[in-house]
């Protein structure tokens, strides 16, 4: 598995929320799939209410999340 920093934004009721969340995946389609399924979950938004501006490999050095780091093995 590898790290991903994966950024973008969804609208809320109030106001547009940015978001950058590092997960850990396969690729890049499957880090964009967890993120949608987060972020849907915990925020109650729909699927087309997600933006996903970008999706960047990190190295195991920059990653800040303890779990991403277990998952990755680093």
């Amino acid at each position: 598995m590898k790290a991903y920093k994966v950024k973008g934004e969804f609208k809320d009721p109030r106001k547009q929320q940015d978001f950058t969340l590092e997960v850990a995946a396969e690729g890049p389609e499957e880090a964009k799939e967890k993120v949608l399924c987060l972020i849907g979950s915990k925020h109650k938004q729909k699927r087309w209410m997600i933006n996903i501006d970008s999706v960047e490999e990190m190295a195991a050095e920059d990653v800040r999340d303890q779990t991403v780091l277990y998952q990755i093995g680093a």
